[in-house]
């Protein structure tokens, strides 16, 4: 500090709030698709809302809290594990709901709550939906704390895969290329020049490369024109009823699906992409779905985060002709 004293816990929270990560939660607000489609979400399911206890899991900066708030939740526990709650009290504060909206700092797994509540909101889905999401806490919070029949927004998630042509790939093959013709050409220079043999490594760094070039993901923004043949779905889940320990060991399920090949062209890959929705009560009915799903599919005109190509095997790309 200025005056030479140590700083305070919460000199050090906001500054690794303003270090770590208010460039991401920034980003993550200024995506128009995700933040809309939840405040409609909550706004069309107002009476679901409406002198409820609502848990926002994984809060923030606090902006669904806010919603479920303005939409006339009785109360709001907003639980939030990282520095971020520092944040979201200053910002529930500086708009006057402090008296609605509780940031609570810890883990949903160990805290306690002195009610239960009628509805989960939480924007815990990762990269492709399930990659460093935060399903399983929403699910621990969902066994925790929801009353019977209480309701989660979102409540369900479809998970989807399609054949796609994109630049990313043949960028990928060519950096597997180039990196395995540097190291043979190490290996050519190491024998020449002092008689030495490291063909020892060859595998492991073939290995190496492949698992780097072709068999991570990217994090790109497709068309329909990219794919080279119609989505098919690959995973619907209901949070309502999903059990935890399903998700726990969806890891090792299998799934048989056929990818039909309708364009002619390069298929380099497969893209995923995910629908969530947000389904209400029978009493509060959504009267217009088509506001309330939130999509990262290449055929929405408005993209939004989430859809990622993925190389398919460690070959060269392959050119498809459509048909049965």
């Amino acid at each position: 500090m200025l005056d030479g004293s140590a700083p305070s816990e919460e000199d050090k929270a906001s500054h690794a709030w303003r270090t770590e990560t208010a460039t991401a939660k920034m980003t993550m607000l200024q995506d128009s698709v995700r933040t809309e489609a939840y405040r409609d979400a909550i706004q069309i399911h107002a009476e679901d809302f409406r002198d409820k206890v609502v848990l926002d899991v994984g809060c923030g900066t606090g902006v669904l809290a806010m919603f479920a708030a303005k939409a006339g939740a009785r109360k709001v526990y907003a639980v939030e594990a990282s520095d971020a709650a520092w944040a979201a009290k200053q910002v529930v504060a500086e708009n006057g709901l402090e008296g609605v909206v509780e940031v609570i700092r810890g883990l949903v797994e160990s805290i306690e709550l002195p009610e239960m509540v009628d509805v989960i909101i939480s924007e815990w889905m990762g990269n492709f939906l399930l990659k460093e999401s935060m399903l399983d806490t929403v699910l621990i919070a969902r066994d925790r704390f929801l009353k019977p029949g209480g309701r989660l927004f979102p409540s369900h998630a479809r998970l989807f895969i399609a054949p796609c042509a994109h630049g990313c790939f043949a960028e990928r093959w060519q950096g597997y290329v180039d990196e395995l013709w540097a190291w043979h050409s190490f290996l050519q220079y190491m024998h020449t020049s002092f008689g030495l043999s490291y063909d020892a490594l060859t595998k492991q760094k073939e290995e190496q490369a492949s698992e780097y070039h072709l068999q991570t993901w990217d994090w790109v923004q497709l068309n329909a024109s990219q794919l080279r043949g119609p989505p098919v779905q690959l995973l619907a889940l209901d949070l309502a009823s999903l059990p935890l320990t399903r998700l726990q060991n969806l890891h090792a399920e299998s799934f048989d699906i056929v990818l039909p090949i309708t364009e002619d062209g390069t298929v380099g890959g497969l893209c995923g992409f995910f629908d969530i929705d947000f389904r209400g009560s029978v009493k509060s009915p959504a009267t217009e779905p088509a506001e309330i799903k939130l999509s990262t599919s290449p055929f929405n005109k408005a993209p939004t985060s989430g859809r990622e190509p993925k190389p398919k095997t460690n070959k060269p790309l392959l050119s498809a002709n459509s048909g049965p």
